[in-house]
């Protein structure tokens, strides 16, 4: 019998999905090499779609399949298996326009042992990726987010901020880690993004005074921004 290997689906050229996987696992054997980015880069991430240009080469050189110049290129969610891992592995930390050429080995791609049903399984491969376009995930539940805030009362004084002070905010979305309106204010936001909320009491600390918070009893404005997103659940 033959031994089941990893493998994706193999679709034409002019669908530019050739890296739709399932069930791979093993990491990337690359020649590539790193270099420092400048501050605030922004670099492709477990949970961001991506969007790519590849050419695929045979170990012969070959060009096997490539998406340059067809209008169609490829886009997958990084991180979630959608593609064979040394594939994943070679787009994560790429910046947007970055070129990269990586060498997986047969058994990081599609296996060792070749396969009537699969001309890939067994060889060695070389792809040239470009890094096209980065969407990050929006904040959603189970995501662990990083967040400044701004916290003002009713009258319009300033409560509480972590804004210049170093001490970010982080919590998990939906597990009741903060107050119902924070929750829902957060979710669906993205890196970068600022939002202004203002959450009634019902949803904040309750609707009645108490003498032991000095929150409770009032509507409360936030000023939000997110920060960073960690879809890692």
């Amino acid at each position: 019998m033959v031994k089941k290997l990893c493998f994706i689906l193999v679709i034409s050229l002019l669908a530019s999905t050739l890296l739709l996987a399932a069930g791979c696992s093993k990491a990337a054997t690359t020649t590539t090499t790193t270099t420092a980015l400048p501050p605030g880069t922004a670099t492709a991430q477990a949970g961001d779609t991506v969007q790519v240009d590849y050419t695929l080469k045979l170990s012969n050189g070959t060009v096997y399949q490539t998406t340059v110049g067809t209008g169609q290129p490829f886009q997958f969610e990084l991180g979630v298996g959608q593609v064979i891992a040394g594939f994943d592995a070679a787009v994560k930390g790429m910046t947007i326009g970055q070129t990269k050429t990586v060498k997986i080995a047969a058994k990081d791609a599609y296996g060792t042992q070749k396969s009537a049903s699969n001309p890939l399984a067994g060889q060695n491969l070389t792809f040239v990726i470009t890094l096209l376009e980065i969407q990050s995930p929006l904040a959603r539940s189970g995501f662990t987010v990083q967040v400044d805030y701004t916290l003002k009362l009713a009258d319009g004084t300033v409560y509480q901020t972590t804004v210049g002070t170093d001490q970010h905010f982080s919590f998990t979305l939906g597990k009741g880690q903060v107050i119902a309106g924070f929750d829902d204010a957060v979710t669906g936001m993205n890196v970068g993004e600022t939002k202004t909320v203002t959450i009634p009491a019902a949803q904040a600390y309750g609707a009645t005074p108490s003498a032991s918070n000095p929150l409770a009893g009032q509507d409360l404005t936030f000023v939000i921004t997110m920060l960073a997103i960690n879809p890692v659940q």
